[in-house]
């Protein structure tokens, strides 16, 4: 294997809760490999499972919350545009919770368990394209028949009872390439998005995005009239959180693609539902205006064979966001 197929020998970062969220582990670091690109990154992690840079400890923190890109996929520290911004702005103390694959009933559901804890002055969500999608594929949160939003859970796969946090594997998958591919293996067996993409058992739409309740009798599975309701349901809750927790928070469009090319949930939602946002006096930011030299030159932007966003793409956005 370390011959002929060569794997991707990632120290393991993930851990999942008891309901299913999945998080960036709370302590300790760990190495990510990407082979094809050879590159190999050191994360370090912290206990709120954000990834910390070791500047500062203020008292004063901000919030960030995202996916993947947000948290610096495949980047050292001192590349990433929330190390910049923490190392421009050294009187507050940014905890970068982002993790790979979350949506925004992640964001929900980890704002709800953590932002007491953490109690940050300003919370910023950096909605990506993917992150309203991933929602309704997620039982982290669904509809019922009465259109509340309800609190559920996510499957967690059997094997990770035995592996989490576990030494013994966390030495065999960073170390040999047999285990790395049974590993990688595994994993695309389980989740159905490599094979078939599958939606949330508690939440189906039609051709124009009509949100339904969870109870699929086609007698009680009555369409909703408002179309984005799930959407704005999981919104208005991290808003209400963020006043609960005393936090001033911003929603951020993240703007990685062009929403004239790209099509997804989350520039539907954004783009339909700005006078929502205004209703209800949620600060919006949008950076598609401030991502053209991004779009007229896409390739620079990203790691190549990756997609994620590089350092000349974290740069741009440490420029536009300070």
């Amino acid at each position: 294997f370390r011959l002929f197929l060569p794997q991707d020998t990632s120290t393991p970062w993930r851990v999942y809760l008891e309901d299913g969220l999945l998080l960036n582990k709370n302590k300790g670091s760990a190495y990510h490999y990407y082979v094809r690109n050879n590159i190999k990154v050191k994360y370090t992690f912290g206990k709120y499972h954000n990834r910390i840079y070791n500047l500062n400890n203020s008292k004063d923190k901000i919030l960030i919350l995202g996916d993947s890109s947000i948290f610096g996929w495949l980047l050292n520290d001192e590349d990433t545009f929330v190390y910049k911004l923490a190392k421009t702005f050294p009187k507050f103390n940014f905890i970068n919770s982002a993790a790979g694959g979350m949506g925004t009933s992640d964001q929900v559901r980890y704002y709800d368990k953590f932002c007491k804890k953490i109690k940050p002055i300003s919370t910023l969500y950096i909605m990506n394209f993917a992150d309203i999608d991933r929602s309704k594929k997620s039982n982290l949160y669904y509809l019922d028949k009465n259109n509340k939003l309800i609190n559920g859970k996510n499957k967690i796969p059997k094997i990770y009872k035995f592996v989490d946090n576990n030494p013994v594997y966390d030495f065999l998958v960073s170390n040999f390439h047999i285990i790395g591919f049974l590993r990688k293996s595994y994993v695309r067996l389980i989740n159905l998005d490599f094979l078939n993409i599958k939606k949330n058992k508690n939440f189906s739409e039609d051709t124009e995005n009509s949100t339904f309740s969870k109870n699929n009798n086609s007698k009680n599975n009555q369409k909703i009239k408002d179309k984005y309701l799930f959407e704005k349901k999981l919104i208005l809750k991290l808003s209400n959180l963020s006043k609960k927790c005393n936090s001033k928070f911003y929603l951020i469009n993240f703007a990685w693609y062009n929403k004239e090319y790209y099509d997804s949930g989350t520039y539907r939602f954004l783009n339909h539902n700005l006078n929502f946002l205004k209703e209800n006096n949620i600060d919006y930011i949008n950076l598609e205006d401030q991502m053209i030299k991004k779009y007229l030159n896409p390739d620079a932007y990203k790691i190549k064979y990756d997609g994620h966003p590089n350092a000349k793409a974290n740069e741009l956005y440490f420029e536009i966001l300070k």
